[in-house]
């Protein structure tokens, strides 16, 4: 070889030694880690069995096994992994007692086959061995095999690892080669430790190395508190499910086998709900909420809406309130109490229930949208995936679409909830870089079809854990998110937990809108349905409902749009509102009472949405809604005849504010003719500033003055 050859060689030698974990086993980046100093870093701890038991002590992982047979006892925990990507496992483990020298200890991997992996070494026969267990069917998958750098020594520490590259996987004991196979075995992410034959074991030290990246949000919070909401609302039975209203003011979840549910301690899980009279920061005493929502099955509130007077439930119902099976149901309030649920149906969806158990749903506070969580293998990736469904009216939605790649994984991405903005969408996932099992992300969506979305980011640690983290839901402030954990959990149930939520991680800003629907010429309050549109685009953007016994509504709409929003019944005439928040930068609360005039001679009404230019009588298009919706009125009462009235404020003279006001008068009724409604049921009607409803000694006097109202002639 010439010299230059022979230094090319060396060169890339050289590079492969430092680069590769093959030659040098710390160019991959550590990506979990454990001196076992911390009980809480997610490997199975304080747990006694028959067949042993698991401990952190003293900086060690310790496992006892006093199973009355062969078999391992082991401590795992889920670590996120990606199977495409290089990865290496480095144990350390000293034997302390052993009852035989055939005892053996070491790493474990469990397989999507169901099979759990062991590699195993046998330290007092300074053997190695690879097993595996699928159910009962405990075997041996390789021969054993005895070396000589193999630690025989009890309390001596032995170093095992496990390097995982492309399709081979190689595994060491003492840096020296025990086993290799390029037949990779298809893991999950769940790996541990194990002892067998009445050992007494210590695991050292435990060090992941993998090149993967956590994508945290911006900022994320390194010091959460999960302030577990007491005994008001938590048992020592577990919480689950927990849906926050909008407002903050309500929060249901289920209780599963209490002996206070509807059938007792074997009925499955109950709905409940607790009330906060301060936005969420104390609970009020739980309350059942009974039937017919509650029966004999598993009951379980999948959303709620803003009004607090729709709820989403799972399972669905017979016409007597009994259990009828799966799928989902929906119910309103009534001044009795509430309705008994009736079942959603979902274009095809039989197809893909036939694919999965599990399903998890998340309705949009416009309700015009479904997120659901399942499998269906003709288009998913693998685990659970999310799809979107759109209402196609009443009770009747599409077939469930795909949302993308950039959000489903091959692993579950399941239990969605999409926050008050319509836009940040939270999940769980074990599909991306986490902390553990499962993870909570957020993602926003890009545009209206749904399946576009930003790079989902991992809330953090401190929100998320080393389990299972799933089930996250924000009122429409955002201050607040509610979770179940078994963290702190009474009698080590599982409890709802809040977490004060990093600006970060909150959703964008809202506006919440409530008030009471009343009848104008009565003012009593009543039920009604509540409309809101995009006041430009001319667009139906949502519906709620009014309390039926008070009249109260609430709708949430997200900030940078140009509402519209009024109340409908038949036989009355809506008085819209409209609001700007184009320009919210944070959670705002604002009250609006709505009016309905009965269609009755005699009865005005304003107009709040017909808009002009300055000092022109040219009607601007976002003035086409309202007036829409009065031609719908006009058609459906063919006889009604109304005057259309003009008026101004007292800025400028006062027989040019009567011209303009009779000209923007004269082109709504052009506007109503052009419509097919006879201008003999029409008259136009300037009153200039003669009849003000307000003080024009301040501009929103002034404003108020400025409208177009029309007056009911005749029925």
């Amino acid at each position: 070889m010439n010299k230059n050859k022979l230094s090319l060689f060396l060169f890339l030698f050289s590079f492969l030694l430092f680069q590769n974990p093959i030659f040098g086993q710390n160019a991959l980046p550590i990506w979990y880690s454990d001196d076992f100093s911390n009980p809480e870093s997610g490997f199975t701890h304080n747990t006694e069995t028959k067949n042993g038991t698991y401990n952190y002590k003293d900086g060690k992982y310790v496992i006892k096994n006093h199973a009355p047979d062969d078999r391992c006892y082991r401590g795992t925990r889920t670590i996120y992994t990606d199977s495409n990507k290089e990865m290496m496992f480095e144990v350390k483990f000293s034997l302390q007692e052993a009852e035989t020298e055939d005892a053996g200890h070491g790493f474990c991997i469990r397989g999507k086959d169901e099979k759990t992996y062991f590699f195993m070494i046998k330290p007092q026969k300074g053997s190695f061995i690879v097993k595996h267990l699928q159910k009962e069917d405990y075997r041996d998958a390789t021969i054993e095999q005895t070396f000589n750098f193999i630690k025989k020594g009890l309390k001596e520490v032995n170093k095992m690892t496990i390097h995982v590259t492309g399709n081979k996987i190689v595994v060491k004991v003492n840096d020296q080669e025990v086993y290799w196979t390029s037949n990779l075995y298809d893991y999950t992410g769940l790996y541990g430790f194990f002892a067998s034959k009445h050992q007494l074991l210590h695991v050292d030290d435990f060090i992941f190395y993998h090149d993967v990246k956590l994508n945290l949000v911006p900022n994320a919070p390194t010091n959460v508190i999960k302030e577990n909401l007491g005994d008001k609302v938590n048992t020592k039975y577990s919480e689950t499910s927990p849906r926050i209203t909008p407002d903050g003011k309500y929060l249901y979840y289920s209780i599963h086998n209490s002996p206070e549910n509807t059938g007792g301690e074997k009925d499955g899980t109950d709905v409940w709900f607790s009330e906060s009279i301060d936005g969420g920061e104390t609970w009020q005493q739980k309350r059942n909420i009974g039937k017919p929502i509650n029966n004999s099955t598993s009951n379980f509130v999948i959303s709620v809406t803003p009004d607090n007077n729709t709820l989403l439930l799972g399972n669905t119902y017979n016409t007597d309130g009994s259990a009828k099976g799966g799928g989902i149901s929906i119910t309103h309030r009534t001044v009795n109490g509430w309705e008994i649920p009736e079942e959603l149906e979902i274009e095809d969806m039989s197809k893909f229930l036939n694919d999965t158990k599990y399903v998890s749903y998340c309705l949009s506070n416009d309700r015009k949208t479904l997120i659901i969580s399942l499998v269906y293998n003709a288009l998913g990736f693998g685990g659970s995936d999310l799809y979107v469904s759109f209402n196609l009216g009443g009770n009747n939605w599409s077939r469930p679409k795909h949302m993308g790649n950039n959000i489903n994984t091959k692993n579950d991405d399941t239990t969605p909830f999409l926050a008050a903005d319509g836009v940040s969408l939270y999940f769980s996932s074990d599909g991306f870089p986490g902390y553990g099992d499962n993870d909570i992300f957020v993602t926003r969506r890009l545009d209206d079809t749904w399946t576009k979305w930003s790079e989902p980011q991992n809330l953090g640690k401190g929100i998320n854990s080393t389990g299972w983290d799933a089930y996250f839901t924000i009122p429409a402030s955002g201050k607040y998110a509610y979770m179940t954990t078994t963290k702190g959990g009474i009698e080590k149930s599982l409890d709802i937990v809040r977490i004060k939520l990093a600006e970060s991680i909150k959703p964008k800003p809202v506006v919440l809108i409530s008030g009471k629907v009343f009848n104008s010429k009565t003012k009593e309050p009543m039920s009604a349905s509540i409309t809101y549109n995009a006041i430009k685009a001319g667009k139906e953007l949502g519906i709620a409902t009014s309390n039926p016994t008070d009249g109260s509504y609430k709708i949430v709409l997200p900030a940078g749009e140009f509402y519209g929003f009024l109340a409908q019944k038949n036989n009355f005439i809506s008085v819209s509102e409209n609001i700007d928040v184009t320009k919210i930068t944070a959670y705002k609360e604002i009250t609006r009472d709505l009016y309905l005039a009965p269609i009755e001679s005699g009865q005005t009404i304003r107009l709040n949405n017909v808009f002009f230019d300055f000092s022109k009588a040219s009607l601007r298009g976002e003035s086409f809604g309202d007036l829409d919706r009065l031609i719908q009125t006009l058609n459906s009462s063919s006889d009604m005849k109304i005057e259309i009235g003009g008026h101004t404020d007292n800025v400028g003279d006062a027989q040019n504010n009567l011209t303009l006001s009779q000209s923007r008068a004269n082109a709504v009724l052009e506007y109503l003719a052009s419509k097919g409604i006879s201008k003999t049921r029409l008259i136009a009607k300037g009153y200039g500033m003669t009849k003000p409803t307000a003080n024009n000694t301040t501009e929103e006097g002034r404003q108020m003055n400025r409208r177009v109202e029309i007056t009911i002639l005749s029925k």
